[in-house]
């Protein structure tokens, strides 16, 4: 399984600058067709999804607790490429949520793929 980019620094991210979107590109060279199983994300101001040809699945975010997200099934031909739609909200822990940060998605994926984790950095200005 390769990812491109294999991680975004967005560097300063204004507070009130809106939600951030960025792609990632997951190609499946595990010589298998495989099963997307989970999408989770590190932080409440992180949402992804993923597109796998013209199967889409809704935005998923962080786990809390005991709320856990639903496991999905999505089938990703060996072979194949798959989008990973990504928002940060530098606004989501308010006025004082302001400095450096680093966000993961996690997508959990069948064997041999397993776990996958893309990542992004910055920091969040007044």
């Amino acid at each position: 399984m390769t990812v491109t980019p294999a991680a975004y620094e967005l560097g300063d991210v204004a507070i009130d600058g809106g939600l951030v979107t960025k792609e990632y590109t997951l190609s499946n060279e595990t010589g298998a067709a495989i099963t997307l199983k989970k999408i989770a994300t590190s932080c409440m101001c992180t949402q992804a999804k993923v597109t796998i040809s013209d199967n889409e699945s809704r935005f998923f975010g962080m786990e809390h607790g005991g709320d856990r997200n639903p496991p999905i099934r999505m089938e990703f031909p060996q072979g194949a490429k798959a989008t990973v739609t990504v928002t940060f909200d530098p606004a989501a822990h308010g006025p004082t949520g302001v400095g450096p940060f680093e966000r993961m998605v996690w997508l959990t994926f069948s064997d041999p793929a397993g776990i996958k984790e893309l990542t992004f950095d910055g920091t969040v200005v007044n």
